[in-house]
């Protein structure tokens, strides 16, 4: 009889044994899912933005772009224009 319990016990630890592990195996899995679902929503906000800078990074290789940011940032005119400037108009 004290044997039948014993194999009975051993039973039942070694089923508690397994259980315990697959739960923690379960959380892990669960706790690395979270982390790739995070980690794919950076990725997408990286590549998204990449292509809004490839993008302005084309229009900024224009001259139509280079000679306007020149007019506003620096104040360069043509050859033969005149550069008006209002004084009442506050400078940004």
């Amino acid at each position: 009889m004290k044997k039948k319990k014993k194999k009975v016990l051993l039973r039942i630890l070694v089923f508690l044994f397994f259980g315990l592990v697959m739960v923690k195996q379960q959380i892990i899995i669960f706790r690395l899912n979270k982390d790739i679902k995070a980690y794919n929503e950076v990725l997408n906000k990286v590549k998204t933005q990449n292509l809004e800078l490839k993008e302005e990074l084309k229009i900024s290789e224009r001259a139509d772009y280079i000679e306007r940011l020149a007019r506003q940032k620096l104040r360069l005119i043509k050859p033969g224009e005149i550069l008006f400037i209002d004084k009442n108009k506050k400078n940004n």
